[in-house]
């Protein structure tokens, strides 16, 4: 009867509870990322689309999610340095993109270590803010690029190895490569690649969409 009363309440009263629902479905995207879980993503460069074609991956970029309180942060080699990123700028990041059902981000959940484990991972990445950033993608500690302070964190929080660094290459898009590095590219060093962190069997990935 209320239905037929009052249309327009009706139909504002249902544009509400969807509003309500995406609201909460958002603020549930959260629930599963825990300390120390791994972060995934692609946004729109020219350097972003590279990295995912040359290791046939969807995600170009990697962080650790760190809380504190209830406030969720990334810890990411992005920019000029480790840096801790609000979770909101991280999710905006991905916003450009064309696709109107992924942001191309992704929670890659760790499946059986403690809450001390993931405590310890995500303090030890911590230990790396202001770290300069590495362009050069050269292995070391001196300065990280996004995958390789996963590596590190990893290593120094959990005291093992988790993954295996492995010889990159950059054979699909010399003429793009070259440019970049203005030379020739660290072909044949050790590295580690978002797409290779994706593929560990110790993650669940869960991917998030608008």
């Amino acid at each position: 009867m209320c239905g037929k009363s009052f249309p327009l309440a009706q139909i504002a009263l249902n544009f509400c509870l969807s509003f309500l629902s995406s609201f909460l479905c958002y603020a549930e995207d959260l629930s599963p990322i825990q300390n120390g879980d791994l972060l995934f993503q692609s946004f729109p460069s020219y350097l972003c689309s590279a990295i995912q074609r040359e290791t046939d991956s969807p995600y170009c970029h990697i962080g650790i999610a760190v809380w504190k309180g209830d406030e969720l942060f990334v810890i990411e080699a992005f920019g000029k340095a480790v840096v801790r990123t609000p979770w909101n700028e991280w999710r905006e990041r991905a916003n450009g993109r064309e696709s109107t059902t992924s942001l191309g981000l992704a929670i890659g959940h760790w499946k059986n270590y403690s809450p001390q484990e993931r405590w310890q991972i995500a303090s030890a990445a911590k230990s790396y803010l202001g770290v300069p950033y590495d362009p050069d993608f050269r292995w070391g500690k001196e300065s990280l690029y996004c995958s390789e302070l996963i590596y590190f964190a990893l290593k120094e929080g959990l005291g093992k190895e988790v993954l295996t660094p492995l010889p990159m290459h950059f054979d699909r898009f010399p003429d793009f490569w070259r440019k970049y590095f203005n030379g020739s590219p660290p072909s044949g060093e050790l590295g580690i690649t978002p797409g290779a962190w994706s593929s560990v069997d110790l993650l669940e990935l869960i991917a998030i969409s608008r």
